[in-house]
């Protein structure tokens, strides 16, 4: 953990869905990239709410904040 004097800040950051699963597979953790890059980030909030698979993949990646929108 970071301190008044250290020069960094931790941030956690949760893994993609199929990067904790048993068997990951890259193909699989770049496609969730994709989408990510594609349909969440950059999209206005009606717009990802009107989009159920990328909506499930932001609430399946976590935070509990993210549970409240609807899907």
């Amino acid at each position: 953990m970071s301190v008044d004097q250290t020069p960094f800040i931790v941030v956690p950051f949760n893994r993609l869905p199929s990067d904790r699963c048993d068997d990951p597979c890259e193909t699989r953790i770049c496609a969730e990239r994709k989408c990510i890059r594609n349909r969440i980030l950059g999209v206005s909030e009606a717009q990802l709410e009107d989009d159920g698979d990328a909506m499930a993949l932001l609430n399946s990646v976590g935070s509990e904040l993210n549970q409240s929108l609807r899907l």
